[in-house]
């Protein structure tokens, strides 16, 4: 079913099963049927992420996660059978006087998305499901290397060059020499992306992005010729004193993923190519 309830984001394909409820285990076994699992909240930026969602279908109410401490009381776990390490108890949770009834957890949005540990069995909440994407890189450019570093995500393939550095310049012609550009990050969720594949890399420097007001001072546009509607400037940004030889962006990892307009001829830094048309095939989100 291709709605408004189905989403990806990065690697991960999200289903918001908002329209039916279920018990956890009726609801993991729904997601299992397409080959996934409850959701992993595993660290805050998925957690916003699914918020921002949740926000956008006007939902406010409670939805099973797939944390719980089945196997072990006191040990939890997701779904796929990952350690939880990050956490968003409710104040006075889990509770200690029911810990051997109450195994699984749900989410509440009325509180703050804080979280409640519950029994599995005897109540029904709405759910999230999510699914792993096949990342499909054949169709990435041949010459491309295939590893870890070269992925792909709707119909763009993205490369992270993080073995070298490059002025914007030579970075751009090196994308070029397959086809490609200086990434666009055109929207908040690309910007998450490449932010979740930097975190994956534990990646914390700086890359060059396809930005730059090079032909016209002050009108920023990619290396694709399009103009850009979505900035993410740190403080400051872009630095008007100096505007007229700063003409390329880098984005700061360090610094909450913003950015920085810079010379192009004078800094070396990783960069990130794009490259178009070599389509993702997926079960689900596709």
């Amino acid at each position: 079913m291709r709605n408004q309830y189905l989403t990806s984001r990065g690697d991960i394909c999200y289903e918001f099963v908002l329209y039916k409820t279920r018990t956890q285990a009726q609801a993991d076994r729904e997601c299992a049927v397409n080959g996934g699992n409850l959701v992993t909240v595993k660290d805050k930026r998925v957690e916003d992420f699914i918020g921002d969602m949740l926000h956008k279908l006007r939902y406010n109410g409670r939805v099973w996660i797939g944390l719980n401490d089945i196997a072990t009381e006191g040990e939890y776990h997701w779904s796929t059978g990952k350690k939880a390490t990050y956490l968003n108890w409710a104040p006075h949770e889990p509770t200690l006087f029911l810990s051997t009834i109450e195994d699984c957890v749900i989410l509440d949005v009325k509180k703050h998305m804080q979280w409640f540990d519950t029994p599995c069995h005897l109540r029904q909440y709405e759910y999230i499901c999510e699914y792993s994407i096949e990342q499909d890189v054949s169709r990435c450019p041949a010459d491309l290397i295939r590893n870890q570093y070269l992925t792909a995500r709707g119909d763009i393939c993205y490369e992270f060059v993080l073995h070298q550095t490059k002025i914007h310049t030579h970075a751009e012609q090196e994308c070029a020499v397959n086809g490609g550009n200086l990434v666009t990050v055109k929207d908040k969720s690309v910007e998450d992306f490449i932010g979740d594949m930097l975190h994956k890399f534990r990646y914390n420097e700086r890359v060059w992005i396809g930005l730059n007001d090079i032909i016209t001072e002050g009108e920023y546009h990619w290396s694709t010729g399009e103009k850009a509607t979505y900035f993410n400037w740190a403080p400051h940004e872009p630095t008007m004193f100096l505007s007229t030889f700063e003409d390329c962006v880098i984005l700061d990892v360090k610094k909450d993923m913003q950015w920085l307009d810079t010379p192009c001829l004078i800094g070396f830094h990783h960069y990130i190519c794009e490259y178009r048309e070599y389509p993702l095939v997926t079960h689900l989100c596709h």
